[in-house]
């Protein structure tokens, strides 16, 4: 499988690399955030930063595979991963693979648990039955890790608007918008929590895949890997359980491409590194992608906003013709006991011809 780089200076164009001062990682991780957020309100109204920026803030536990810290070295669960390491590259399997690389995010006990049942199957008889019974084993260990139901998703809710101009936009089939937005909100993801997306979603494309080991008697594999593993991925308020199902679907179908750098990001963040070692100004010709406001005013703005399409939405009720008679005092019931004030405000003076118990 092919592996998308991650790093953002490995991922800058070359003939940019050179001018950059790479003692200073943080003036590019900042870049390739605000460029990234740049280009993400480009495609989808954006009406709170607030919740983009804090997701970067949750980090995955560090892949305990790559590990090379001294101390750490020869011990019994150290030892126990390079056993399973080397077990999956004694095997031509995307599925092995996917898994066995998945383990890497889980704690110690699971992955002695596995490490320790393995060699009891004859793993070697590829294609065969004891092979299947190896991947229904670490399905099942991976289960019990991603399939807990109080764990954090990987998608963290706070970036709910962007989720839900997603479905907007996939619902509409523009799924190519679709597609760059996804690309653009993981990789505002810490890098440790885009990782073990990545490798998530890789195992659960091989798991759905009706060809591969069967995960339950009755119920085809996709279902049962969308029901396993959804709640680790994302679990968002704003999305209804098909709402959230079809995002599932369409991001098994691109794994791999949701996971790119999108070539209009990699012309922004260019250009603006290349404005910073040349020390330009680029303030004069970027265009803001969002204005700083005090929580007062943004508080009082949004209350406005509130009001005047409540506003809007009773007078259509009011003025609509296509309405039948009862069908409008239904309505109109449902808006005086939500909000009562914005009534008497819209009717005023006609309140007093309206009866408000049959109302």
């Amino acid at each position: 499988t092919k592996r998308f780089i991650d790093s953002e200076v490995q991922s800058l164009p070359r003939w940019n690399l050179n001018n950059i001062d790479m003692n200073s990682p943080s003036v590019v991780r900042e870049v390739w955030q605000e460029q990234t957020i740049r280009r993400l309100s480009q495609l989808i109204d954006l009406p709170l930063l607030e919740g983009v920026l804090n997701c970067s803030k949750i980090v995955s536990p560090p892949s305990r595979g790559s590990n090379n810290a001294p101390d750490l070295l020869y011990t019994s669960n150290y030892l126990d991963r390079e056993v399973l390491k080397a077990f999956k590259e004694s095997q031509a399997d995307v599925w092995l693979s996917a898994a066995i690389d998945l383990l890497d995010f889980l704690p110690d006990q699971l992955v002695v648990e596995v490490s320790r049942e393995l060699p009891t199957f004859s793993c070697e008889e590829e294609g065969g039955q004891s092979m299947d019974d190896c991947k229904l084993l670490l399905f099942h260990v991976l289960d019990k890790h991603y399939g807990h139901m109080e764990r954090k998703p990987l998608l963290c809710d706070s970036m709910a608007d962007v989720y839900t101009e997603i479905m907007e936009l996939l619902m509409n089939g523009k799924f190519e918008r679709v597609l760059e937005v996804l690309q653009l909100t993981l990789k505002l993801l810490s890098a440790s929590a885009r990782e073990e997306l990545r490798r998530l979603l890789e195992f659960m494309a091989a798991a759905a895949d009706a060809a591969n080991v069967k995960l339950h008697k009755e119920i085809e594999n996709r279902v049962v890997v969308k029901k396993t593993f959804t709640r680790a991925v994302i679990q968002s308020k704003s999305l209804t359980k098909g709402k959230t199902d079809l995002l599932m679907l369409f991001m098994l179908d691109n794994h791999q491409e949701i996971f790119k750098i999108p070539g209009s990001l990699h012309k922004l963040v260019s250009e603006k590194l290349d404005d910073i070692v040349k020390h330009r100004d680029s303030s004069t010709t970027d265009t803001p992608f969002c204005q700083r406001v005090p929580r007062d005013t943004y508080t009082e703005t949004m209350k406005d906003s509130t009001k005047n399409e409540l506003y809007s939405l009773l007078k259509n009720i009011d003025e609509n013709t296509k309405y039948p008679l009862k069908e409008k005092k239904r309505l109109l019931a449902q808006f005086y006991k939500g909000h009562p004030d914005i009534f008497m405000q819209y009717f005023g003076s006609r309140l007093s011809t309206l009866n408000l118990l049959e109302v």
